[in-house]
């Protein structure tokens, strides 16, 4: 045998760097598959179960709400998305979103946003977001509606006390509305 041939031989045995790169890429491919199931597990557990038992403990049937992180790996923004708006009306909104506030008291957001249908309509700084939740059951309704109100903004960072004084009142009656005074 020439040496070439046993170089040919040699070489069909083990495997080429194609297979390893296949192999390498696999890998890379399962591994990125797993972290990313794993952080949406997570965000799950850590913002969509505690939403869901509120809205399951209040039997507010007609209101969709999901809770969800605005990006994966960094977690200091949240979305709060309300897919369906029934019945139920402004008030039990406003109650479900103070009640999740307080069960996330211990992170620390830099900002809350409140869409509709996926598209942002409002937003409140992380700061409001945890003093709302940490006034819940402590204070009346009318008190902490009037804070977020006053603390509320349009997605490019205008206050919306600012362009609409009504907003205040409006928010204010749609919960009495609710709750039936």
């Amino acid at each position: 045998m020439t040496s070439q041939e046993e170089k040919n031989q040699r070489a069909a045995k083990r495997p080429g760097k194609r297979l390893w790169a296949a192999r390498f890429f696999v890998f890379v491919l399962a591994a990125m598959t797993a972290s990313w199931f794993g952080l949406k597990v997570y965000s799950h557990k850590k913002l969509q179960e505690p939403l869901d038992n509120i809205l399951e403990e209040a039997g507010i049937g007609q209101l969709q709400v999901s809770a969800r992180y605005e990006r994966l790996l960094k977690r200091d923004n949240v979305i709060f998305d309300v897919r369906a708006f029934g019945k139920p009306g402004a008030g039990a909104l406003l109650r479900s979103f103070y009640e999740f506030a307080s069960t996330q008291q211990n992170e620390m957001y830099n900002e809350v946003k409140i869409a509709y249908r996926g598209r942002v309509v409002l937003k409140i700084d992380g700061g409001t977001f945890q003093e709302l939740g940490g006034r819940f059951g402590n204070t009346d309704m009318d008190s902490l509606n009037r804070r977020f109100a006053l603390s509320a903004q349009l997605p490019g960072g205008r206050r919306v006390v600012e362009l609409d004084h009504q907003f205040l009142a409006r928010l204010l009656n749609a919960a009495k509305r609710a709750r039936g005074r």
